[in-house]
């Protein structure tokens, strides 16, 4: 899975396996939890509690801060 992302208005993408990324939600089938890796949260800056534009462009999720 292709995850593109936005670090001072520059687009960066990395490649991740789906299975690392996105978790099931017990008893909810519709939806599932996204988990952002480590290395991500501290190259971005991003934390928990933080609001992120999440978008599906060509095939990609991007994601960028407001």
């Amino acid at each position: 899975m292709m995850m593109n992302y936005m670090v001072n208005n520059s687009m960066e993408k990395h490649t991740y396996n789906a299975e690392d990324i996105f978790e099931e939600i017990p008893g909810d089938p519709d939806n599932v939890i996204m988990k952002l890796p480590p290395e991500l949260l501290e190259h971005t800056g991003w934390k928990e509690g933080d609001t992120l534009n999440i978008e599906l462009q060509d095939g990609a999720i991007v994601i960028s801060k407001p």
